[in-house]
């Protein structure tokens, strides 16, 4: 392995304690799910679990525990809507969705995220209502 591979997990890495550090309970395959609805807003949960090569129930648990997050005290990240055909559920981003994916890819940009990086104000979760701070 070179060192531009290393650099390439490392910043990985630097990606998956992000994701972690804003919610640190949130499962890998929920996070995959999440990164593959923000690259492909209005996905629906067939197309989902094709990208995720996984079980049509196990993408529709992924992105219900990723829109039904509110249950854990925490903002959903996804919401479930209607696609085009008024039949299939389309799959999108909330604002606070928007944000942490907003801040993955300044992350990804970033050449000097490492392991080690602290996560940024911006990223860290906005507590819900009835939470204590």
């Amino acid at each position: 392995m070179n060192q531009t591979d290393r650099e390439n997990i490392r910043k990985l890495i630097g990606i998956l304690n992000l994701i972690r550090a804003f919610n640190p309970d949130m499962p890998l395959q929920h996070a995959v799910a999440f990164l593959h609805i923000a690259v492909q807003p209005g996905i629906n949960i067939t197309e989902l679990a094709g990208v995720q090569q996984t079980l049509l129930q196990s993408a529709s648990r992924h992105a219900h525990a990723l829109a039904g997050a509110r249950i854990a005290k925490r903002v959903g990240l996804v919401a479930v809507g209607y696609g085009v055909d008024g039949r299939t559920k389309a799959l999108l981003l909330t604002d606070e969705g928007r944000r942490l994916a907003n801040g993955v890819a300044a992350a990804m940009a970033s050449s000097n995220l490492s392991v080690t990086s602290p996560v940024p104000p911006v990223l860290r979760p906005v507590a819900s209502v009835g939470d204590s701070m």
